[in-house]
């Protein structure tokens, strides 16, 4: 049984902007009127008409007044430059890269041994086995004892 809940716990709070981008983008497809709920009710479903949403769309639509102080504290410059081509983005495609990135982090550190699986790695090398101890193991702990006066 391997002791990996860091990196679960990693991988799982990365994949949430996906699953809100992916589930926002099927609403607004496929559920945003009473005419799309009806062509998913009779399977009338065209696949080439699936719109991914731009992220700025997105940042628009829900929050115009943190878009606008963003664009007024940013120079004009680094705005176009910078801002707009990943504002351009799909957001499915902006929020998978998160994710993207936990899941290749997760392999390398895995691979080299280190956060969260550096436990995994010492216990490897000091004992043979291959698998970790639990933090909650089956053997009899020790009972404590206090002092009193």
């Amino acid at each position: 049984m391997n002791n990996n809940g860091a990196a679960h716990t990693l991988l799982a709070i990365l994949s949430i902007p996906f699953i809100l981008a992916v589930s926002h983008d099927v609403y607004l497809n496929f559920f945003s009127s009473p005419e799309k709920i009806e062509e998913v009710k009779s399977l009338n479903i065209d696949p080439n008409k699936f719109q991914m949403t731009p992220l700025g769309w997105v940042w628009i639509q829900y929050s115009q007044i943190t878009h606008d102080m963003v664009r007024d504290s940013v120079s004009p410059e680094i705005w176009k430059n910078k801002i707009v081509p990943v504002l351009k983005s799909k957001t499915i495609v902006v929020s998978a890269v998160p994710l993207g990135v936990g899941i290749v982090y997760t392999f390398f550190a895995w691979l080299l041994g280190i956060w969260p699986f550096a436990h995994l790695q010492r216990f490897k090398r000091l004992t043979g086995k291959k698998d970790a101890p639990s933090v909650y193991a089956t053997d009899k702990a020790k009972k404590a004892t206090y002092g009193r006066k």
